[in-house]
């Protein structure tokens, strides 16, 4: 198992929404003080079935997570990978949780390119409900002109940015082949810039 320095590896491995909401008034996401302060709250579940994918870089899965706050059972989350067509994959995230009057929920869609193992984002949809107010974003990655659309009125230049939530394919392909050092640019689910950078720091047999 790998150890890492940067808390986004926290979001990979388990419903990041959830930690947030559990943790946070403001619901943010991306705080890496407040992912700190989650870990000892959280406990899950999970199950997953994986098939082969048409290209031998991904494998389909489907894993389902129960999040727990004092030993309570407070919501659940689904994160799952498909096949589309083209060498094209959905990538699909969804989680929904509740304590006392607070509840959140929350959906996220990916849809991207495998170019022989090189991830290309298509476009990158969010939404969130619940207590405060509710949000919802589109981006397009346009290959053709390497612009980001984000919404209907913000265009920005796309200089190889993923999604909020494409890493998450991403980076097991990237230790597998040893990788220790990595980064990430990406937009993140407010249509921010924004950088993870990851060290694998030890390991643990």
């Amino acid at each position: 198992m790998r150890i890492f320095t940067s808390f986004a590896i926290l979001y990979y491995l388990v419903f990041t929404a959830c930690l947030f909401f559990l943790t946070s008034a403001s619901f943010a996401m991306g705080d890496a003080a407040t992912e700190n302060n989650a870990i000892e709250n959280i406990a899950t579940e999970t199950s997953s079935h994986q098939k082969p994918l048409p290209n031998k870089h991904l494998k389909a899965f489907n894993a389902s997570y129960v999040a727990y706050r004092s030993g309570t059972d407070v919501g659940t989350a689904n994160l799952q990978l498909v096949p589309v067509d083209n060498n094209q994959y959905e990538l699909t995230y969804e989680s929904k949780v509740s304590r006392f009057f607070l509840s959140d929920k929350r959906f996220e869609k990916t849809r991207f390119i495998d170019n022989e193992g090189t991830l290309v984002p298509l476009f990158y949809d969010y939404k969130r409900t619940g207590t405060g107010p509710n949000k919802k974003l589109s981006v397009t990655f346009d290959r053709q002109t390497k612009k980001i659309q984000v919404d209907d009125n913000n265009e920005m230049d796309w200089d190889g940015e993923f999604d909020n939530q494409l890493f998450r394919v991403d980076l097991p392909s990237k230790l597998a082949k040893g990788v220790t050092n990595t980064s990430y640019d990406f937009i993140n689910y407010r249509g921010e810039r924004r950088q993870y950078l990851l060290e694998v720091v030890a390991t643990d047999n």
